[in-house]
């Protein structure tokens, strides 16, 4: 990062400050903090912010280190701030006025000299930020130089991973850019410039993140915290990791106080709460993530409103898991349409029905549409024709009959398409199939899930 560019990010963070936009002045700050780890105006301006923010113990840790590593006085004079604060927010009532924190003037943060005034005390500031949900920036920029990360002496739960820092949602099917296991998150750990960082926790019985309270908001990229047995009380560890793009949380024991606790990452690319309720407070979390592209939402409380809220709050959505939904009906999955860019679609075992179907069949853009278990039917089989970038379908599970397959045979693009467990299909059709898409994969005896389909009978 050139001067320029440092004196462009110190002055709009130094706004942002200005204007108690206070995470958002931080998240600027912590992109000169990938070059700048240890620049002690970086340091304090960052624990300045963290302190109006309400995240105490982290702003008192950046002091500590103002004092350790550049015997800076500032930090531990913002530190007795806090302390005192914290004392009065004990041994006054609740219907005192709180009391001010001394202004404090600061000085320059690398090039200009800035004069920043903290008005209104700690405590005022924290209630102002209860609800306070910070604009979403894009945090797609890697870092210009090689990184040093430094977990602790003690592991954090999970392995560390590596790949190219890019972002594609189709990187797992294809089987490109794999990320590549480093080993565990002790201790400090050096990453090369390029490479983007993952912590894997996935199905971890006993979770510690603890350790991750000493990191940046960009120090880790992804976090995959899938089946394990992640609460909500540990979310306070990560909740400063708002420089993360993917975020897995599914099947966890997280609940809708936990999701509120992620109000700050608003700027996630990739967000999986499969398994969980939401809540009101966990879908407004939702509902401010405008970076999204791949969202799973399997066996969640997703309502017809709460979908098409989703597609006006984040329109860049590309992948979609909506599986095992079935309160979700052609009133909202019709809505979909809205989604231009949406490529991979899972809908198995919604409410779906031709009519719905009909509608998302004018998406150009869908590569892969999973309806397992519903209610479609041959009448809508005919549009898949016109998706022109459609290359797999399932259709397992559903009524469709011989007459489908006649006109699946037109859809030359096809690579892979799943019509296990489909009751009305002959033999003959299906061979006939094959033959007509030589280079197609059709499974007929696939996996299916074993809870009962959205349809009774033939119609």
């Amino acid at each position: 990062m050139d001067t320029n560019d440092t004196r462009a990010i110190l002055e709009q963070a130094k706004k942002c400050y200005q204007k108690e936009y206070w995470s958002d002045a931080l998240r600027l700050i912590d992109q000169l903090s990938c070059d700048m780890t240890e620049n002690k105006d970086v340091m304090y301006m960052r624990a300045l912010c963290l302190a109006r923010m309400g995240h105490i113990e982290a702003s008192e840790l950046l002091c500590d280190q103002l004092d350790i590593i550049h015997h800076d006085s500032r930090g531990q004079q913002l530190k007795m701030q806090l302390e005192h604060a914290k004392r009065e927010e004990k041994e006054k009532p609740e219907e005192k006025k709180p009391s001010q924190i001394p202004k404090i003037l600061f000085s320059a943060i690398i090039i200009a000299t800035v004069l920043i005034v903290i008005g209104g005390g700690i405590r005022h500031a924290i209630n102002t930020m209860k609800n306070y949900v910070p604009e979403a920036i894009e945090t797609a920029t890697a870092p210009s130089i090689e990184r040093t990360i430094d977990f602790g002496k003690s592991a954090v739960t999970g392995n560390l991973h590596t790949r190219k820092w890019s972002y594609d949602v189709e990187m797992p099917v294809r089987g490109d850019n794999f990320w590549k296991n480093i080993g565990e998150a002790i201790g400090k750990v050096t990453i090369p410039l390029g490479l983007e960082l993952r912590l894997d926790a996935s199905d971890a019985t006993q979770v510690d993140f603890s350790g991750l309270r000493r990191l940046k908001a960009n120090d880790l990229q992804s976090l995959d915290c899938e089946g394990s047995t992640l609460t909500d009380a540990e979310l306070d560890n990560i909740v400063n990791l708002y420089g993360l793009r993917e975020l897995s949380l599914g099947d966890t024991q997280v609940t809708e106080l936990g999701i509120a606790k992620l109000r700050w990452m608003t700027s996630l690319w990739d967000f999986s709460v499969s398994g969980l309720n939401l809540g009101e407070q966990g879908w407004q979390v939702v509902e401010s993530m405008p970076f999204l592209r791949g969202v799973n939402l399997d066996r969640t409380d997703v309502s017809d409103e709460r979908l098409v809220a989703l597609c006006s709050s984040a329109p860049l959505i590309e992948f979609l898991s909506l599986d095992e939904n079935p309160q979700l009906t052609d009133t909202s999955l019709g809505e979909l349409v809205k989604l231009q860019s949406l490529r991979n679609l899972f809908l198995s075992y919604t409410d779906i029905t031709d009519k719905g179907l009909t509608r998302l069949q004018e998406l150009d853009s869908m590569e892969r549409i999973y309806l397992e278990g519903t209610r479609v039917t041959d009448a809508s089989v005919a549009g898949f024709k016109n998706m022109w970038s459609l290359n797999q379908i399932s259709l397992a599970r559903t009524q469709i009959t011989d007459a489908a397959l006649e006109e699946l045979k037109k859809i030359r693009g096809l690579t892979k398409l799943d019509i296990s467990a489909c009751p009305f299909l002959s033999e003959k059709a299906i061979e006939e199939l094959r033959e007509a898409l030589p280079n197609c994969i059709i499974e007929t005896d696939g996996n299916v899930t074993r809870r009962p389909a959205m349809w009774d009978k033939p119609v």
